[in-house]
């Protein structure tokens, strides 16, 4: 037993170190931190090719922790409350980006607003939420479980940031029918 222990120590404190090795020329060596963090949804929103959605409602006691870019190409919103944590994140794709691959004794899907959104969970008490709306997934993980009441809160509070050239979609109208627009 002691042999496994050390040997597992000292495979791990490389580990430990890995992140402050530096050059003799003061050059980071080992792998950057792939999470870019923004001051703002808005900035954040700037570095990403698709459309971020912004959420609205927070949770009473909940503020805004963190709001960053996982590689390039995943928005994450962080909210807390204490030791309580709320994670949002969008990425372009089909694929889980949730990081959270536990099972759980509830996995259902529900439907909020139109949008099929596939929950985990226990006794109807919500952790994660995950859907894919515009060929974006979605995904919203509570440390602290919340019921569909809550998620529909959240879910409906999520509004569109920004749009790109794609997005808008051009109306010909004939000019006798102006007038209803215009109204």
């Amino acid at each position: 037993m002691k042999k496994i222990i050390i040997t597992a120590l000292m495979l791990l404190v490389p580990c430990f170190f890995a992140q402050n090795v530096y050059a003799q020329d003061n050059k980071t060596i080992g792998l950057p931190n792939p999470l870019v963090e923004y001051e703002t949804i808005e900035k954040a929103a700037e570095n990403l090719d698709f459309i971020v959605k912004k959420p609205t409602y927070i949770p009473e006691g909940y503020k805004m922790e963190s709001i960053g870019i996982i590689n390039k190409n995943l928005f994450q919103v962080i909210l807390a409350n204490g030791d309580d944590t709320l994670c949002f994140r969008m990425a372009k794709g089909k694929d889980d980006i949730s990081g959270d691959y536990n099972k759980y004794p509830m996995e259902k899907t529900i439907e909020i607003s139109g949008i099929k959104i596939n929950v985990k969970g226990d006794n109807d008490k919500i952790v994660l939420a995950n859907w894919v709306e515009n060929e974006i997934m979605h995904s919203i993980s509570f440390s602290k479980p919340v019921n569909s009441e809550e998620l529909k809160l959240f879910v409906d509070g999520l509004q569109n940031l920004k749009t790109t050239v794609n997005d808008v979609k051009i109306r010909y109208i004939k000019l006798s029918d102006l007038d209803k627009f215009l109204k």
